[in-house]
Order: structure tokens, then sequence, then C-alpha cells
């Protein structure tokens, strides 16, 4: 509770300095939620438990990596002089999301295929499904993603 409520406030700063520290509090929040994810995932349950503890946590925790992995690339793009920069060492900026993307993909995989738990991987499919559709709605010109 205590990062969330950091989160909230850094990230509605809105200055440089409080998008670090926002990456920093969301790093937290996801490290506890996966904590409890982990602890759920480890012991016995009864099907109440089951479905609050181990998928309400499991979606928690996914959803937290998806916007971990949004906050990470929103802070990386305020390095330099703080203007949008389309290139990074090279690359379009569809490219590098195609990248961060087979990233995500394999923390989901990982993630789900070690803890054996799909619901955790669910919360990828969902993410991707988000983005596409608002790619193939918003910015149909990105045919690589």
């Amino acid at each position: 509770m205590m990062f969330g409520a950091l989160w909230g406030t850094f990230f509605f700063i809105g200055e440089k300095w409080s998008t670090y520290l926002a990456t920093l509090s969301i790093i937290g929040m996801l490290v506890t939620a996966t904590q409890l994810m982990l602890a759920a995932l480890h012991n016995q349950t009864n099907w109440i438990e089951w479905l609050s503890m181990r998928v309400g946590f499991s979606m928690y925790a996914g959803w937290l990596t998806a916007a971990t992995i949004l906050m990470i690339t929103s802070s990386l793009q305020t390095f330099g002089n703080g203007t949008y920069n389309p290139y990074l060492f090279g690359l379009t900026e569809e490219a590098v999301t195609v990248m961060v993307a087979w990233v995500a993909f394999l923390i989901y995989n990982v993630g789900s295929y070690t803890q054996r738990n799909p619901v955790y991987g669910f919360v990828f499919l969902w993410a991707v499904i988000a983005i596409w559709w608002e790619v193939q709605q918003e910015y149909p010109q990105y045919t690589i993603l």
C-alpha cells in the first residue's frame, strides 16, 4: 500500500525527477505483489482461497508486470534532454516497441512456466490484445506491431 501511495504521488507530480521515483515505487509494488503471489501459490488452499488469493494475486502481479514495463520504458524516454526522440541506437520507435514486447513475452512465459501459473500468463495476452487493438484503431501505419 505504501508503494502504491508513493507511486501515485510521484507519478502525478509530472516532473522528470518524480518519474524516476515513480518507477522505483512501481518496482516495489511489483516485488511485493510477486511475493504475495508466490506465497499464495505455494500454500494449501480451499476453493475460496484459491479463487481470491491465487487468482487475485496472480492477476495483480501480472498487471503490475505490464505496468512496470510500461513505466520503465516511459522513464527511459525522459533520459537526455527531455525531448522526444523516436530513435534509440538507430532503431525506430516501432522496432524498440517490438523488442520490449518480446522481453515481456519472455518474462511472462518464464513466470507462468516456472510457477505453473497460467493466470499470470493470461495477463500478457490481455496486454497484447489491448496494444493490438489500440494500434489497429489509432496507428495503422505501424505494420510490424
